[in-house]
């Protein structure tokens, strides 16, 4: 198998991933779940972070792909147009559902239920 279609396969199924552990987090805040799984969405945001924030928010296979393959070599299955928005809208993603738990225990509060 070609190098560069493994890492194109990895890269999108772990964006895949990552926005499915988003929206997963943002259920859970919203409805006040807690569990396994959620940890295993926690576990799964902060490997990425480990990985992306040292490098200025730079996903290290997209750095390795463009040193390798040249810049313009599309590092997933995504297409460049939409591949450019993956980090900002991860990033909302992950701020929203941390800003729905303060959010949440501020309603239930308000109504009684806290």
């Amino acid at each position: 198998m070609d190098l560069l279609f493994a890492i194109r396969f990895f890269h999108t199924v772990l964006i895949v991933w990552l926005y499915c552990c988003f929206g997963y987090m943002i259920y859970a805040h919203a409805t006040g779940r807690r569990g396994k799984l959620l940890t295993v969405a926690y576990a799964s945001v902060a490997l990425e972070g480990l990985a992306v924030v040292p490098l200025n928010f730079r996903c290290p296979l997209t750095l390795y792909v463009q040193e390798h393959y040249g810049s313009g070599v599309n590092d997933g299955f995504i297409p460049l147009a939409i591949a450019q928005w993956v980090m900002p809208v991860g990033l909302v993603l992950l701020s929203l559902s941390l800003l729905i738990v303060p959010v949440r225990w501020i309603y239930l509060r308000r109504a009684g239920r806290l």
